[in-house]
C-alpha cells in the first residue's frame, strides 16, 4: 500500500507519542454571545423603551441610596446599635422597636407620677398638635354651599 510522503515536522512525531496524549472530543462550537443591547446612537433619538428603562434604573438607585440613608440615620440616634460596627439592618430596626418601648414606659412612668399632668412643655406641644390638626380637618371637610336666599314674594296670583 502506497503511504504518501509524511511533511517533516510530522515527520518528528512518532506514532508512540501521538497515542499516549489524551483524546479530546470534538464539541460543536458555541453559539456566539448575544449582541450587548443596543445604545442609542448620536444620530437616532433614544427609544421610549431605552429612556424608560434609563428612568426606572435612576429611580431604583435613588430609593436605594435614599433607604441606606435613612438607615444611617436610624442607627445614628438608637443608643444600642450606635457605637457597634457591623448591624444588620433587621438588627437595627429592632432596637429601634425596643427604644421606643422605652422611651414610652418613661414617659407613662413620669406621668403617672406627676399625678397624671404632662409636663408644661409637652402640654404646649400637645396642644399645637391638637390645633393643627383641627385646622386641617376643618379646612378639608366639604361644605354645602349656602342655600339661595329666600326672600318674602308673594304668591303670583293674589
Amino acid at each position: 500500500m502506497f503511504q504518501p510522503p509524511m511533511p517533516a515536522a510530522a515527520a518528528s512525531l512518532s506514532t508512540a507519542s501521538l497515542e499516549s496524549r489524551p483524546h479530546r472530543r470534538r464539541t460543536s462550537p458555541r453559539p456566539p454571545p448575544p449582541p450587548p443591547p443596543s445604545t442609542p446612537s448620536s444620530s437616532s433619538p433614544p427609544s421610549r423603551r431605552y429612556v424608560r428603562q434609563l428612568g426606572q434604573r435612576i429611580v431604583k438607585k435613588y430609593k436605594r441610596f435614599s433607604r441606606e440613608l435613612e438607615f444611617r440615620r436610624l442607627r445614628s440616634v438608637i443608643p444600642a446599635v450606635k457605637e457597634k460596627e457591623s448591624v444588620s439592618k433587621v438588627e437595627i430596626l429592632e432596637a429601634a422597636i425596643t427604644y421606643i418601648d422605652q422611651l414610652h414606659s418613661q414617659l407613662v412612668t413620669s406621668v403617672h407620677s406627676r399625678g397624671g399632668r404632662l409636663p408644661a412643655a409637652l402640654q404646649r406641644q400637645l396642644e399645637t398638635e391638637r390645633q393643627r390638626r383641627r385646622r386641617r380637618s376643618t379646612a378639608n371637610q366639604w361644605s354645602p354651599p349656602p342655600p339661595p336666599s329666600v326672600q318674602n314674594e308673594e304668591p303670583a296670583g293674589e
